[in-house]
This record gives structure tokens, C-alpha cells and sequence, in this order.
């Protein structure tokens, strides 16, 4: 079963590489030499049936485009294998992500800082590829990627007839709260001092200059691309005091922003903002589902839809959303009821929950001590796993409190 279980896996991966197609036929052989039949569930099936079974499978790994690489992880299944060639270590290109001194000057303090203690650096900052294909049916092979200005989206290799040079930038798109644009903004340089004095001279975490995967992931579905829009540098005062209603902190859009975040659709082509939402909800206002709410990571697209991970009161909920509006699709689904407000788990703002999808099956983690399965044929949960009693060391303040009592640790 394991050999005939092999060749099916060979079939279906098998494109132009003959490595693969070897592969097939040793399975077979193998195969051959110990039966003629092979017993599947209570009927015995002939290895010839079984063998024009498997032969006529599809193959994936000759469908799909190389330069193909929508999400952190590959795909739905967060366990994609690249179809690439042998890795000489040589770069074909290469840019800056910052041109701000003030910003490179935080990050040097950074890195130094790792390297006397001997810790790697550890970067959030998830690029991903696609293929975009024109109306004259002309290719553009592009990598997309946040880096500390925004989302840029460049050329993987020389297009000559555009006069585009390998690694040249196709579009780019700014970002209201990335690091290198708050530092030149008057209103803003003076609240993202004092956050980046208490994470890194306070050696709190200082690598969370670049540990933001909420803000650094990005997904597409060969349209649009996905992102959050957030502080890069998770807000933090003492006491977290700036985050609640009359905590005396910052107003105007700042202070807005401290509070929710924003989930937008850029162009693939034109790396134009095609949509965005989620907002705080002003006086007078009609409430929305997404106003004055989180969204944990960028949307997984599936079946024409959108499944994003969103908490607003505490409340964790899955939403599905319409790729080419953002209109929320049926009624958000309760998944569970948080312990702490994300304001003073900073944890939970900054680190991306990347949903996967198999079976049927939807695995939400929480980034709060569980990992959830969700049943979209149902639209049920069906099982729940708690990965954690208690943290191994005491949580810092501001980056995380253990939940206390039965259950999920930090779920209700």
C-alpha cells in the first residue's frame, strides 16, 4: 500500500522533471515484484487496474507556473514545494529594503545587539511570486514584497521589450504606519520614538523591527494582492494605557489607528489600491462588522471567496469576504472568546495567523494557545487543540499574558 500510495504521489507531481518520472517507475517495479493485486477497503484490485488508475491522474507539477507562489508556505495547504532549480547562492539581484538613515539606524542597533548575544536575525518579511498574464497573453513573472516603506512589486527577470531590468520595480504602493514613513511625519516620529526605546534600548524585543509577520505577509490570487495595514512597530505605553478609552494618548488618525487595523486588495497589475476595510467607527455612524477590529493575518483565498481571521470585543471570528469587493459573505462565525484584549497581547497583533486548508477542513491558529479546525461544507467546528498549559518562562509586559483556568490557554 505504501509503494502503490508512492507511485500516485510521483504521478501526481511528476511535470518535465525526470527524477520524478524515475521515481514512478521504480514504485512500480517494486510494486510488481511483490503482487499482482493490492486489497483497497474490502475489494482486491489488479496492479494493472491500479496502474491505469494512477496513469490517469493529473499531474500537478505540469500544470502549474514556476514562478507561482501566492502565500507564505506555497498554498492553501501551507506545505507547497517550490518547482525551482539547484541553488548556486549567487544573487541575480539585489536592493536595499530601507533608504531611510534614521530607520537603518534602529536596525543596526538591532542587529548588533543579536550578535552579541549570538541570536540569529530573524526577518518576517514573506515575499511571494505570481504570474501575470495580459490581455495580449504576454507574461510578467513578478515577486511582491513589504519591505519598510511599503509593498513593492518587482520584475523577477529582464522583460526587453518594457525596457524592465531584472529585479526592476513594476509598482509600488505605500503604507500610512510603515516605520520609514512615521519617522519623517512630525505627528507620528515622537510615539514611534517611545515605542522603539521601551522594545529595543529597554531590550524588551528588539527584533520586532522585523519580526511583524502580520504586516510582512502578503497573499494573492493571481488578481489581487492582500495585505494588512498596521503599525510595522506595535504600539506600546506603559501599562498599555494608551489603548483603552480615556487612556490620554495620541488623537486624530494616530490615535485611530492604535485601535483597529485595515485589510486592503492592491492591483496585481497596476498596484492600485482596489479596496480596504475596517475602520473605527465614527460618532453618529452605523456600526459595521468590520470596524474597530483586528485582522490576524492576510485572507486565505479559496473557492472564489476570502477567509480571514478577524477579532473585534475579544471575539475571534472567521470571515468570509468577496475578493472583488471586500463585502463580508454570509455572517461572520464565532470561533471563541479571547482572555485578553489584543491591545496588551502585542503577541497576537504582530504575529500572523497563517490558516491552512485540506479535507474539507479549515485550521485556524490563534496565536493564543489553540488551534482550531473549522468544517466549511458545515460551517461547524469541529475540533479544537491546545498546544500549551503555560508559558516556559513569565511573559514580558505588553507581549503576551498566560490564560488562566481550564480550556485553551488564552481562550474561553
Amino acid at each position: 500500500m505504501t509503494l502503490f500510495k508512492a507511485a500516485l504521489a510521483f504521478q501526481r507531481a511528476r511535470g518535465s522533471d525526470a527524477s520524478t518520472k524515475h521515481n514512478l517507475d521504480t514504485a512500480w517495479k517494486h510494486l510488481e515484484r511483490k503482487t499482482d493485486e493490492l486489497t483497497i477497503g474490502s475489494k482486491k484490485v489488479a496492479l494493472a487496474d491500479l496502474k491505469a488508475y494512477v496513469a490517469g491522474r493529473k499531474s500537478l507539477g505540469g500544470s502549474k507556473e514556476r514562478y507561482a507562489w501566492h502565500m507564505p508556505f506555497g498554498d492553501i495547504t501551507r506545505s507547497a514545494q517550490g518547482d525551482g532549480t539547484t541553488a548556486f547562492l549567487n544573487a541575480n539581484w539585489k536592493f536595499d529594503m530601507t533608504g531611510d538613515a534614521t530607520t537603518r539606524g534602529w536596525i543596526k542597533q538591532v542587529t548588533d545587539y543579536l550578535d552579541s548575544i549570538k541570536q540569529p536575525h530573524l526577518h518576517a518579511f514573506f515575499p511571494i511570486a505570481a504570474t501575470l498574464t495580459r490581455e495580449d497573453g504576454s507574461k510578467m513573472h513578478l515577486m511582491i514584497y513589504r519591505d519598510f516603506l511599503g509593498i513593492r512589486a518587482r520584475s523577477v527577470k529582464a522583460v526587453p521589450k518594457e525596457e524592465t531590468e531584472a529585479g526592476g520595480v513594476y509598482w509600488e504602493a505605500t503604507s500610512n504606519w510603515i516605520m520609514e514613513k512615521m519617522v519623517k511625519e512630525p505627528k507620528s516620529v515622537a510615539m514611534l520614538t517611545q515605542w522603539l526605546q521601551y522594545y529595543v534600548n529597554n531590550r524588551v524585543r528588539p527584533q520586532i523591527l522585523f519580526e511583524n509577520s502580520t504586516l510582512g505577509s502578503l497573499t494573492t490570487d493571481n488578481v489581487r494582492v492582500y495585505a494588512v495595514e498596521d503599525f510595522q512597530v506595535p504600539p506600546y505605553t506603559p501599562n498599555q494605557r494608551i489603548n483603552l478609552p480615556g487612556g490620554g494618548g495620541p488623537g486624530g488618525a494616530l490615535g485611530d489607528a492604535i485601535n483597529h487595523n485595515r485589510l486592503q486588495a492592491i492591483d496585481l497589475d497596476s498596484g492600485k489600491l482596489v479596496w480596504e476595510v475596517g475602520q473605527v467607527t465614527q460618532a453618529g455612524a452605523p456600526k459595521a462588522d468590520l470596524n474597530d477590529s483586528f485582522f490576524l493575518g492576510p485572507p486565505l483565498p479559496l473557492n472564489g471567496k476570502l477567509y480571514v481571521l478577524n477579532e473585534k470585543d475579544q471575539e475571534l471570528r472567521l470571515i468570509a469576504l468577496d475578493p472583488a469587493t471586500g463585502g463580508v459573505i454570509g455572517k461572520p462565525q464565532r470561533l471563541a472568546d479571547m482572555r485578553e484584549k489584543i491591545h496588551t497581547e502585542v503577541n497576537r497583533r504582530f504575529n500572523a495567523d497563517h490558516m491552512a486548508y485540506g479535507e474539507g477542513i479549515l485550521v485556524c491558529p490563534t496565536n493564543a494557545g489553540g488551534i482550531l479546525g473549522v468544517d466549511l461544507l458545515t460551517n461547524s467546528l469541529v475540533w479544537a487543540y491546545g498546544y500549551r498549559d503555560r508559558p516556559e518562562q513569565p511573559a514580558q509586559p505588553g507581549m503576551g499574558q498566560p490564560g488562566q483556568g481550564g480550556g485553551v490557554p488564552g481562550m474561553v
